[in-house]
């Protein structure tokens, strides 16, 4: 769980340096530029663990529990702010654990460059039969009505395409397809009302995909 708070003091005590910033020629009680570094007021910030941002080469790092993250995913440097979050999937960077089956496949661990520079990215590798390569979990059941967001850092070796695939208590999949070479999405479910998808580049020359969806009863 991340704890994420966020303490701002204001004062009228406007300066030169605030000045700068005057619209019509009324200056600003405060100003927080991040991309010049400049705040004119004190931030504390407060957050329980330590967290990943994308540093200025686009490559994943970890920031210790208490510290912001300076975050560069969009092209400029931004104070990445994120509400309180679980992971509801264990070893979820461990796909050659026990807890994760594997269909018409294995995994080879800490097989090739993660996001942030280390060799512990997994390889899925496939059989030789003619058919779907998986690795799959079943996850915490979560309440109807919640939006989860399920993603992984992904990128191509043999293959072009990957699925990621998403399931209820009911088992109404919802299945996107990306285009690793391209950056692209390819078909994205229709199962359920507020599934949308994104794709995103990544250091290292990963791609980031993710299946925003909310559980209906």
């Amino acid at each position: 769980m991340i704890a994420l708070g966020l303490g701002l003091g204001l004062a009228a005590n406007g300066g030169p340096a605030l000045r700068r910033y005057a619209v019509n020629g009324v200056a600003p009680v405060a100003v927080l530029d991040f991309e010049r570094h400049f705040l004119s007021h004190p931030l504390a910030l407060t957050r329980a663990t330590s967290a990943t941002y994308a540093d200025a080469l686009r490559a994943v790092q970890t920031a210790p529990a208490d510290t912001p993250r300076y975050d560069y995913s969009t092209g400029k440097r931004a104070l990445l702010l994120e509400a309180s979050a679980t992971n509801l999937l264990p070893n979820s960077a461990q796909f050659e654990a026990a807890s994760w089956g594997k269909t018409r496949a294995s995994v080879l661990a800490n097989a090739a460059l993660a996001p942030n520079g280390t060799m512990t990215a997994d390889k899925l590798v496939e059989d030789t039969s003619n058919n779907s390569h998986f690795v799959a979990r079943t996850g915490t059941q979560i309440a109807a009505g919640t939006s989860v967001t399920a993603s992984i850092f992904v990128k191509a070796a043999e293959r072009r395409w990957f699925a990621l695939v998403t399931a209820d208590s009911a088992n109404a999949f919802r299945t996107t397809y990306f285009d690793l070479q391209t950056g692209t999405l390819g078909v994205v479910s229709q199962g359920a009302a507020g599934h949308v998808a994104q794709i995103v580049a990544a250091g290292n020359s990963v791609l980031t995909q993710r299946n925003l969806l909310r559980l209906s009863r």
